[in-house]
């Protein structure tokens, strides 16, 4: 039908002595090319070039008015072409899409309401917590391509799947932390798995933590044996004077501006047994607080 209503009864004919023009052109190309480099050969190959220049604009003015005269009649064609059918076309194609949409969104709305309807129905037949799930946060997208029973085989579908999901988390020993979990992802294996490692990583937080307050009974305790027994060490074996310790010991006579008389400096030995970190604490006790020992 479209062939019969646009019919072209003539193509252009355009006269024109192009391939006498190439003929031309070439002819004196080569004869510029073919001169030898002198002053005069320069200034003749520059005067073909400014000829050859001077035709080619020429030429060029005359291609655009008949490329201008053969595209009038088409532009006229194509402006009553656009007016009587092809904005026509276009505007019938927008105005029934935005009818199909409506009509799809309306049918898509009762789909849904059908498909609501019926997973609240199911919902209430399987062993699913009331306000555990609703059909807005089931995932559950409705289509025009399905049929209604394909639509319900799928919400039968993720409710099943949920329900067996609950009742394998009813078997875990974490089951409140996991059920958290799984309200959050929808998959029991990620909920399970995310429990187990939060559970290693507190077990792990735990071990350490009682591992450096056992350091610390330890160091605490440490210092306590120390300070014990060089009490018991001084109790049971005091210090015997030399003449050096005497004669250091004894006060000079009172005046004005004297030093208190320097303070006695005692010996003792005794064997530490604990662990390496305890024995590396101990060596620290003694560093900080002065003491001079030598190893055994």
């Amino acid at each position: 039908m479209t062939q019969d209503i646009i019919v072209v009864k003539q193509l252009p004919v355009i006269e024109d002595q192009l391939r006498e023009v190439k003929a031309s052109i070439q002819r004196r190309v080569d004869e510029a090319l073919s001169m030898a480099c002198t002053e005069d050969t320069y200034k003749s190959v520059k005067k073909i070039r400014a000829e050859l220049n001077k035709e080619y604009k020429e030429l060029e003015d005359r291609r655009k008015e008949v490329k201008a005269a053969i595209l009038a009649p088409y532009e006229k064609f194509d402006a009553l072409y656009k007016e009587c059918a092809g904005d026509l076309y276009s505007d019938a194609d927008a105005q029934l899409k935005k009818r199909i949409t409506e009509v799809e969104d309306g049918l898509k709305a009762q789909r849904t309401v059908e498909a609501e309807a019926y997973f609240n129905e199911y919902l209430k037949s399987i062993n699913i917590p009331d306000g555990f799930i609703t059909f807005a946060t089931s995932g559950i997208k409705v289509s025009l391509s399905e049929s209604r029973k394909a639509m319900y085989t799928k919400v039968r579908a993720v409710l099943d799947r949920i329900a067996e999901d609950l009742a394998l988390i009813e078997t875990q020993e974490h089951k409140e932390e996991i059920l958290v979990e799984y309200r959050k992802v929808r998959n029991v294996s990620q909920a399970v798995t995310a429990v187990d490692e939060r559970h290693k990583e507190m077990e792990v937080e735990r071990q350490r933590r009682e591992q450096a307050a056992a350091e610390r009974a330890a160091r605490v305790a440490a210092r306590s044996k120390v300070e014990q027994v060089v009490t018991e060490d001084a109790e049971l074996n005091p210090p015997v004077a030399t003449p050096v310790e005497a004669l250091v010991a004894t006060p000079a006579p009172a005046s004005e501006g004297n030093a208190a008389a320097e303070e006695k400096v005692f010996s003792t030995a005794f064997r530490v047994n604990g662990t390496l970190d305890q024995l590396r604490a101990l060596k620290r006790f003694l560093e900080d607080g002065g003491y001079t020992y030598e190893q055994l």
